[in-house]
Protein backbone atom coordinates (compact mmCIF):
# COMPACT_ATOMS: atom_id res chain seq x y z
CA UNK A 1 0.00 0.00 0.00
CA UNK A 2 1.44 3.29 -1.06
CA UNK A 3 1.58 6.38 1.06
CA UNK A 4 -1.03 8.18 -1.10
CA UNK A 5 -3.52 5.30 -0.84
CA UNK A 6 -3.15 5.19 2.94
CA UNK A 7 -3.64 8.95 3.10
CA UNK A 8 -6.85 8.75 0.99
CA UNK A 9 -8.17 5.96 3.20
CA UNK A 10 -7.48 7.92 6.38
CA UNK A 11 -9.12 11.02 4.86
CA UNK A 12 -12.26 9.02 4.00
CA UNK A 13 -12.31 7.59 7.53
CA UNK A 14 -11.99 11.10 8.94
CA UNK A 15 -14.90 12.35 6.78
CA UNK A 16 -17.03 9.35 7.74
CA UNK A 17 -16.37 9.97 11.44
CA UNK A 18 -17.14 13.67 11.01
CA UNK A 19 -20.48 12.90 9.34
CA UNK A 20 -21.24 10.19 11.90
CA UNK A 21 -20.74 12.58 14.81
CA UNK A 22 -22.39 15.57 13.10
CA UNK A 23 -25.58 13.71 12.09
CA UNK A 24 -27.17 13.53 15.60
CA UNK A 25 -26.75 17.30 16.03
CA UNK A 26 -28.36 18.02 12.66
CA UNK A 27 -31.22 15.58 13.38
CA UNK A 28 -31.82 17.09 16.84
CA UNK A 29 -31.81 20.64 15.44
CA UNK A 30 -34.31 19.71 12.72
CA UNK A 31 -36.54 17.93 15.25
CA UNK A 32 -36.47 21.02 17.47
CA UNK A 33 -37.40 23.47 14.72
CA UNK A 34 -40.00 21.21 13.09
CA UNK A 35 -41.45 19.78 16.32
CA UNK A 36 -44.95 21.17 15.65
CA UNK A 37 -45.25 19.23 12.40
CA UNK A 38 -44.03 15.96 13.92
CA UNK A 39 -46.69 13.60 15.22
CA UNK A 40 -46.01 11.00 17.85
CA UNK A 41 -48.21 8.10 18.74
CA UNK A 42 -48.80 7.15 22.34
CA UNK A 43 -49.49 3.80 23.92
CA UNK A 44 -52.12 5.02 26.35
CA UNK A 45 -55.76 4.13 25.78
CA UNK A 46 -57.30 7.06 27.66
CA UNK A 47 -56.91 10.81 27.37
CA UNK A 48 -53.83 12.10 29.16
CA UNK A 49 -54.72 15.26 31.13
CA UNK A 50 -52.06 17.88 30.39
CA UNK A 51 -51.30 19.66 32.56
CA UNK A 52 -52.53 17.36 35.32
CA UNK A 53 -55.45 18.83 37.30
CA UNK A 54 -55.02 18.81 41.06
CA UNK A 55 -57.85 18.00 43.43
CA UNK A 56 -57.19 21.35 45.16
CA UNK A 57 -58.45 23.06 42.00
CA UNK A 58 -62.01 22.15 42.98
CA UNK A 59 -63.73 21.32 46.22
CA UNK A 60 -64.99 17.86 47.12
CA UNK A 61 -67.31 17.01 49.99
CA UNK A 62 -68.25 13.70 51.55
CA UNK A 63 -71.89 12.68 51.92
CA UNK A 64 -72.09 14.38 55.34
CA UNK A 65 -70.95 17.71 53.85
CA UNK A 66 -67.40 17.65 55.23
CA UNK A 67 -64.70 18.97 52.87
CA UNK A 68 -62.21 16.45 51.50
CA UNK A 69 -58.61 17.36 52.23
CA UNK A 70 -56.18 16.66 49.41
CA UNK A 71 -53.95 14.93 51.98
CA UNK A 72 -56.48 12.11 52.28
CA UNK A 73 -55.86 11.24 48.61
CA UNK A 74 -52.08 11.27 48.91
CA UNK A 75 -50.23 7.97 48.75
CA UNK A 76 -52.62 5.87 46.65
CA UNK A 77 -53.76 5.67 43.07
CA UNK A 78 -57.50 6.31 42.67
CA UNK A 79 -59.97 4.97 40.12
CA UNK A 80 -62.81 7.50 40.06
CA UNK A 81 -66.26 7.18 38.53
CA UNK A 82 -67.74 10.60 37.77
CA UNK A 83 -71.52 10.15 37.98
CA UNK A 84 -73.54 13.00 36.42
CA UNK A 85 -77.08 13.93 37.44
CA UNK A 86 -79.66 11.29 36.41
CA UNK A 87 -76.89 8.91 35.41
CA UNK A 88 -78.33 6.07 33.34
CA UNK A 89 -75.22 3.94 32.90
CA UNK A 90 -73.66 4.35 36.37
CA UNK A 91 -74.56 0.84 37.48
CA UNK A 92 -72.69 -0.58 34.48
CA UNK A 93 -69.76 1.78 35.07
CA UNK A 94 -69.55 0.72 38.75
CA UNK A 95 -69.33 -2.90 37.66
CA UNK A 96 -66.60 -1.97 35.15
CA UNK A 97 -64.69 -0.17 37.90
CA UNK A 98 -65.02 -3.19 40.18
CA UNK A 99 -63.80 -5.60 37.47
CA UNK A 100 -60.78 -3.39 36.74
CA UNK A 101 -60.01 -3.24 40.46
CA UNK A 102 -60.14 -7.03 40.89
CA UNK A 103 -58.18 -7.61 37.67
CA UNK A 104 -55.30 -5.59 39.16
CA UNK A 105 -54.71 -8.62 41.39
CA UNK A 106 -51.74 -7.94 43.72
CA UNK A 107 -51.56 -4.28 42.61
CA UNK A 108 -55.10 -3.70 43.89
CA UNK A 109 -53.60 -2.79 47.28
CA UNK A 110 -52.11 0.31 45.61
CA UNK A 111 -55.44 1.49 44.15
CA UNK A 112 -58.58 2.85 45.82
CA UNK A 113 -62.00 3.48 44.29
CA UNK A 114 -64.19 6.56 44.46
CA UNK A 115 -67.56 7.63 43.11
CA UNK A 116 -67.70 11.34 42.41
CA UNK A 117 -71.22 12.74 42.15
CA UNK A 118 -71.94 15.96 40.33
CA UNK A 119 -75.20 16.63 42.21
CA UNK A 120 -75.53 16.31 46.02
CA UNK A 121 -79.23 15.47 45.72
CA UNK A 122 -78.59 12.67 43.22
CA UNK A 123 -76.22 10.45 45.20
CA UNK A 124 -75.27 7.19 43.52
CA UNK A 125 -74.98 4.36 46.04
CA UNK A 126 -72.89 1.39 44.85
CA UNK A 127 -75.01 -1.62 43.91
CA UNK A 128 -72.82 -3.89 45.99
CA UNK A 129 -71.80 -2.15 49.19
CA UNK A 130 -68.05 -2.18 49.73
CA UNK A 131 -66.36 -0.41 52.60
CA UNK A 132 -63.44 0.58 50.40
CA UNK A 133 -65.50 2.64 47.88
CA UNK A 134 -65.42 6.33 48.79
CA UNK A 135 -68.32 8.58 47.76
CA UNK A 136 -67.81 12.34 47.28
CA UNK A 137 -69.66 15.29 45.75
CA UNK A 138 -68.19 18.08 43.60
CA UNK A 139 -68.89 21.58 44.93
CA UNK A 140 -70.45 23.39 41.97
CA UNK A 141 -70.03 26.87 43.46
CA UNK A 142 -66.26 26.83 43.97
CA UNK A 143 -65.18 24.74 41.01
CA UNK A 144 -62.33 25.17 38.58
CA UNK A 145 -62.80 25.11 34.80
CA UNK A 146 -61.97 21.40 34.78
CA UNK A 147 -64.60 20.64 37.43
CA UNK A 148 -67.18 22.74 35.59
CA UNK A 149 -66.49 20.64 32.49
CA UNK A 150 -67.12 17.50 34.58
CA UNK A 151 -70.34 19.00 35.93
CA UNK A 152 -71.66 19.82 32.44
CA UNK A 153 -71.14 16.31 31.09
CA UNK A 154 -74.26 14.22 30.79
CA UNK A 155 -72.46 10.88 30.62
CA UNK A 156 -70.28 9.20 33.20
CA UNK A 157 -66.51 9.23 33.00
CA UNK A 158 -63.69 7.37 34.65
CA UNK A 159 -60.68 9.30 35.97
CA UNK A 160 -57.31 8.16 37.31
CA UNK A 161 -55.78 10.19 40.14
CA UNK A 162 -52.09 9.75 40.96
CA UNK A 163 -50.67 9.41 44.51
CA UNK A 164 -49.93 13.15 44.60
CA UNK A 165 -53.62 14.07 44.15
CA UNK A 166 -53.47 14.97 40.44
CA UNK A 167 -55.97 13.79 37.83
CA UNK A 168 -53.80 12.32 35.09
CA UNK A 169 -56.09 10.23 32.83
CA UNK A 170 -59.70 10.43 31.67
CA UNK A 171 -61.89 7.82 29.96
CA UNK A 172 -65.33 8.24 28.39
CA UNK A 173 -68.29 6.06 29.36
CA UNK A 174 -67.73 3.96 26.23
CA UNK A 175 -64.14 3.03 27.22
CA UNK A 176 -63.37 -0.67 27.39
CA UNK A 177 -62.31 -2.01 30.79
CA UNK A 178 -59.28 -3.86 29.41
CA UNK A 179 -57.89 -0.61 27.91
CA UNK A 180 -58.25 1.17 31.26
CA UNK A 181 -56.67 -1.81 33.02
CA UNK A 182 -53.72 -1.81 30.60
CA UNK A 183 -53.09 1.91 31.20
CA UNK A 184 -53.38 1.54 34.96
CA UNK A 185 -51.00 -1.43 35.04
CA UNK A 186 -48.49 0.59 32.99
CA UNK A 187 -48.78 3.54 35.39
CA UNK A 188 -48.33 1.27 38.41
CA UNK A 189 -45.34 -0.40 36.77
CA UNK A 190 -43.44 2.83 36.13
CA UNK A 191 -44.52 4.63 39.31
CA UNK A 192 -42.25 4.59 42.33
CA UNK A 193 -44.87 6.25 44.51
CA UNK A 194 -48.19 4.89 45.74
Amino acid sequence: MTNSTAQKKSTRTLYAMFVLFLFPFIAATMAYYYRDSLTFTTKNYGELITPPQTIQDFSLFDLQGNPLAKESLIGSWWLVLVAPKNCTDCDLQQKKLESIFFALNRDSTRVKRMILNTQPDDIVIPTQIHNDVADYVIDAEHSSAFAKELLQNTTSQILVIDPLGNIVMRYPATAQGNGILRDLLQLLKVSRIG
